[in-house]
């Protein structure tokens, strides 16, 4: 009797030993691709989207969280940008949570690598939760690292080159859908509600749009796999509901933002379907997996498992789901693509569960373990063959800029430029060059180095200002990167008749690079020469340029806002050269009333000379001057609903996606986040997470 339980305990300490094994392994095989001198350098990585990323992380570090703000106003980018309204806020509240015990730029390279290092995890925690036989979940957490270290793609999540590459939040958001997952059908299993299942949701939520948009397809999924009777909608209905409110607080400012945005519709095609059947490692798989799925066909005319047949649909679902919304994404103005990682994943989790039923079938537990110890080594030394880009591109990122060729020269020209985010916009010009400091995207960092506004933005869609930027990079770049080609021409370069349209946008600096752009430049009399550093030539307005314009005199053709309201903006910036009369939108025809009574009470004040000004910015908003009380003005930041005035004027949207306001003082302070949405969905939210604790302090949560 004491050899039977000596040699049980023993069994459970060596599954338990290669569970803890092979996971740690999965986590932290990463580290042997990459540069830990680096990685774990005061440095912040760069390289492809990466580096500017690390500017909002800064904000939020050392402006939002010590005064408990995450919505935030960036106006060092597009015109003014609102900060996590658009873009999923919990990496980066995680990444400047870390980064006040350990230096920013070191938080900020070990967060972007989280996604990756607790993936395995999180498929062995959620496989686990489904009850599948014993080693499927482990099987599942290995060939997680085959998604993980496939390079067939890298700009669509999940991976380590996509990670690399700046998609670093839907590596989070996949790591909390799985947990949210395996905590939910735990719940399901006791009829019960859980309470980390919904706190997993929510977290989801606040990482990446593309995993959350899904949940309501687990919960169908769970009803029919389980066969719940009809009871269970009203329980998933209060499920969801608890997770919609909880995660109210990102969500609704979000939708309020939406009409505010500028979409850049991007379709891949199915070419990479094609593309990932053809990698390596998944091909590996795929053939190695025809012996267990011809065991299982075998098998199943003998006897049919009903819990696995119940998982299987529970999967299939999702992965279906998924490759739908692959054709629908363009359809809704996102991105195809951003469904191909969750289609590769949940089909290897899928392929897991058929080798667990095949070696299910091993009734030693010694010999059990020590076959998987095997396939896993085996999977370990496929990997290391085949993992070719992602040291290279580990050791450029995390070599961060100080170690690029051209930082020495970014150095110098940004303490040339060296100013305050109040001061004009600088423009650049899109070239490759730029990589040489680390990253193409280098300029959209000049409020980190230089502290001056840049008219561009890596989140290109967040403002109303963005098209226009873009529309003035091609006008001043050999090989522009048009993201709204699709929807406006893109124009050529051409920089004879450039000098109103910078001064509109408030840009007052170029930095040009290409030879003939440079020459063109030397050729119009509004701009000068004013310094070299490297392969850049910065220009600069001759006439001074202001933030703010006041409009006496001007002609305001006041419209209606409509569905083509954009374009029509946009066709009236692209026709002119000269601006005296501008497109104002009114929400409503109240609005409308409003804006046409201010403007006609304006043309009868006595016309003098009036000047106006921005006095000083900061993330929550900035402070406007004038010595021309109830004139029109311009004011060259981005338009957003959440602007508030001190003097409680009303505000409107003017050509180009600009801030018309009437003021009734001298001086206005207007600030940013300020919009009853914010407050009752952060009410909301608060009030849901208090009855979800007093809920399961009483435990009727599970």
């Amino acid at each position: 009797m004491i050899n039977f339980f000596s040699n049980i305990k023993v069994k459970k300490v060596f599954n338990t030993l290669t569970i803890l094994l092979i996971l740690t392994l999965s986590s932290f095989f990463l580290f042997n691709f990459l540069p830990l001198e680096d990685v774990f350098s005061k440095n912040p990585a760069t390289g492809g989207d990466t580096g500017s990323h690390f500017w909002p992380v800064k904000i939020l570090a050392e402006y939002g969280l010590p005064q408990l703000k995450v919505h935030l106003w960036n106006p060092g980018n597009l015109g003014g940008e609102p900060l996590f309204f658009h873009y999923f806020p919990l990496p980066f509240i995680i990444m400047a949570i870390l980064g006040m015990i350990i230096p920013l730029g070191m938080a900020f390279n070990l967060g972007t690598l989280f996604g990756l290092i607790f993936l395995p995890i999180s498929t062995y925690f959620c496989v686990r939760s489904f009850k599948l036989q014993k080693p499927t979940a482990l099987l599942a957490a290995m060939v997680s690292l085959i998604f993980i270290y496939n390079e067939d793609f890298s700009m669509f999540g999940g991976n380590t080159l996509s990670t690399l590459a700046g998609q670093f939040s839907h590596g989070y958001a996949l790591c909390f859908f799985l947990i949210g997952t395996g905590f939910y059908i735990r719940g399901v299993q006791k009829d019960q509600f859980s309470f980390w299942g919904i706190i997993f949701f929510t977290c989801t939520a606040f990482s990446h749009a593309y995993l959350f948009i899904i949940i309501p397809v687990v919960f169908l999924a769970a009803l029919l796999s389980y066969q719940k009777p009809l009871s269970f909608w009203l329980k998933n209905a209060l499920y969801g509901l608890a997770i919609l409110l909880l995660s109210s607080w990102f969500i609704f400012p979000m939708l309020l933002n939406q009409a505010w945005m500028s979409p850049t519709p991007m379709t891949f095609g199915a070419r990479y379907f094609e593309k990932l059947l053809h990698a390596p490692l998944i091909q590996y798989f795929l053939y190695l997996s025809l012996i267990p799925l011809a065991y299982f066909i075998f098998k199943q005319f003998k006897k049919r498992e009903k819990d696995f047949y119940r998982n299987l649909l529970f999967w299939s679902l999702l992965l279906i789901s998924y490759v739908g919304l692959y054709f629908i994404f363009p359809k809704i103005g996102l991105v195809d693509t951003r469904a191909l990682p969750q289609i590769l994943l949940f089909s290897l989790i899928i392929l897991s569960f058929f080798w667990g039923y095949l070696l299910k079938e091993i009734k030693n537990s010694y010999a059990l373990n020590l076959i998987i110890i095997g396939i896993f080594a085996g999977l370990l030394i496929s990997i290391q063959k085949n993992v070719h880009q992602f040291p290279g591109w580990s050791k450029w990122n995390y070599s961060s800029w100080k170690k690029k060729p051209l930082y020495p020269a970014l150095l110098n020209l940004s303490e040339d430029l060296r100013g305050s985010l109040a001061d004009p916009r600088v423009a650049f010009e899109q070239s490759d060059i730029n990589n040489g400091t680390g990253t193409i995207r280098v300029f959209e960092m000049l409020p980190y180095f230089a502290n001056r506004a840049t008219s561009e933005s890596l989140y290109t869609q967040a403002t109303v200002y963005s098209p226009y930027a873009f529309d003035i990079q091609a006008l001043i770049s050999k090989t522009p990167s048009c993201p709204f080609g699709l929807i406006y021409s893109c124009p050529t370069a051409d920089l004879l008749n450039i000098e109103n349209k910078l001064d509109l946008l408030g840009i007052d600096s170029l930095i040009l690079v290409s030879e003939k752009i440079i020459d063109e430049a030397r050729l119009n009399h509004a701009l000068k020469e004013v310094s070299k550093s490297g392969p850049w030539t910065v220009f600069k307005l001759t006439e001074k340029i202001e933030m703010s314009r006041t409009l006496n005199g001007a002609k305001l053709d006041i419209r209606m806002i409509d569905a083509n309201w954009k374009r029509e903006s946009m066709e009236w910036f692209k026709a002119r050269n000269q601006f005296d009369d501008f497109l104002v939108f009114a929400l409503d025809q109240s609005q409308k009333e409003q804006i046409e009574k201010r403007y006609h009470y304006s043309q009868t004040l006595p016309v003098h000379e009036c000047a106006s000004q921005v006095d000083s910015v900061d993330f929550s908003g900035f402070d406007f001057s004038t010595n021309c009380p109830g004139q029109p003005h311009l004011i060259k930041y981005a338009y957003h609903p959440t602007w508030k005035l001190s003097s409680l004027d009303p505000y409107f949207l003017i050509s180009p996606g600009m801030l018309l306001v009437f003021p009734s003082t001298h001086h206005i302070r207007f600030e940013f986040a300020k919009h009853y949405v914010l407050d009752l969905s952060t009410n909301l939210s608060l009030l849901c997470f208090i009855i979800l604790i007093i809920l399961k302090k009483k435990k009727r949560l599970a």
